[in-house]
């Protein structure tokens, strides 16, 4: 119906007039820049787990700021001469992703199953009702806000 990238910018231009789909244009912007600095600099925190290294603040920088950058150089190289660089990162999520499924089911089930289960259904290992009803509500609002595509970090 509308031949034209933008996305929810151009429905809004086309529904409504062109300053409500420039103003939804900024808006979406700046939410994708807000997200992927988010993203950038929570990485090296995770990563500090495996490498230490990253703990300290100068290094921890430097890598959000060398992931920004990769991810600029993504954008100015194009999506479809980075093909090669989306597959690799899929093959890597997906190993990734397998490997701690069967590693958990080892650790985890395999070795001590009666500890497992103590620890899942024993004596003050359940939420309370408010903490169950408040735990739900929190998935249900980042459900809701990220079910029409916009990433949350």
């Amino acid at each position: 119906m509308i031949p034209e990238a933008g996305g929810s910018a151009s429905f809004a231009r086309r529904g409504f007039n062109d300053t409500i789909g420039f103003v939804a244009g900024w808006a979406l912007l700046l939410s994708y820049v807000v997200t992927m600095a988010i993203s950038a600099y929570t990485i090296p925190p995770y990563l500090s787990y495996f490498w230490p290294v990253l703990k300290e603040p100068a290094i921890g920088t430097s890598v959000s700021i060398g992931i920004i950058a990769f991810l600029m150089l993504v954008n100015v190289i194009g999506v479809k001469e980075s093909t090669g660089i989306n597959l690799f990162f899929i093959v890597i999520d997906i190993g990734t992703q397998a490997s701690l499924i069967i590693l958990g089911g080892i650790l985890i089930l395999g070795l001590h199953p009666n500890i497992l289960a103590q620890h899942m259904f024993g004596q003050g290992n359940w939420p309370s009702t408010q903490n169950l009803v408040y735990g739900i509500a929190i998935a249900a609002l980042w459900f809701y806000w990220s079910r029409d595509g916009v990433p949350i970090g």
